[in-house]
């Protein structure tokens, strides 16, 4: 199954056109790479998409970022996640939004957690809006997370269309996200920060 080219344009131009942080823009591209891939990445996710997409500005492969030194080489260690529909997550988003307009606590609003591993092991969480994102671009896809360290490491995307990472959304100390509702007794604000530019610029000065 294969993205309608005009939705692929809408959610890459929106990503590029997102939070104008002036201290990530130098990771705010897109381009086409040298397999021809069109490219796309903020500092947050990265889509490599296997075919060009019209409508959305591309620069200098040379200006683009070498997300082969961000993606991981192998996924050797990682393992499998399971993942919602797209339905499913519009539907979460639709939930979040009707709760925060009538007061309702939310627990770990505008975030999706795949809650923990058979050996309690905490299960990367991410934005509910990126990974709404990588189902539109990514249909059929396959995703893995590093089992090592599933908290800080990006979580991969793969199908037919191409591949993706989205870094993921830092708990913060005692945060339990087997749930989404805020438990009676809980501070408003519990949702822990997105990893950002300079996770994703330390993975890419490791490689």
């Amino acid at each position: 199954m294969y993205y309608d080219e005009k939705t692929a344009a809408r959610v890459c131009n929106a990503l590029l056109a997102g939070s104008k942080n002036a201290a990530r823009e130098g990771l705010k591209k897109a381009w086409i790479d040298a397999a021809g891939r069109m490219c796309v990445c903020d500092g947050f996710r990265a889509y490599r998409l296997n075919t060009p997409v019209a409508g959305v500005p591309d620069e200098d492969p040379e200006a683009g970022v070498n997300l082969d030194r961000i993606y991981p080489a192998t996924l050797d260690g990682c393992k499998p996640l399971e993942l919602p529909t797209l339905a499913e997550v519009r539907q979460l988003i639709a939930e979040d939004k009707r709760a925060k307009k009538t007061g309702e606590p939310v627990y770990a609003y505008g975030v999706y957690t795949f809650g923990t591993a058979e050996d309690g092991t905490l299960l990367p969480a991410v934005n509910l809006h990126y990974l709404a994102d990588v189902l539109t671009l990514y249909p059929n896809a396959l995703a893995y997370y590093d089992a090592e360290k599933s908290t800080i490491r990006p979580i991969i995307f793969e199908d037919e269309n191409g591949d993706a990472l989205i870094l993921p959304v830092r708990p913060m100390d005692g945060q339990d996200w087997s749930r989404r509702r805020r438990p009676q007794g809980l501070p408003e604000k519990v949702t822990g920060p997105a990893l950002g530019l300079r996770t994703f610029a330390a993975l890419y000065a490791a490689q």
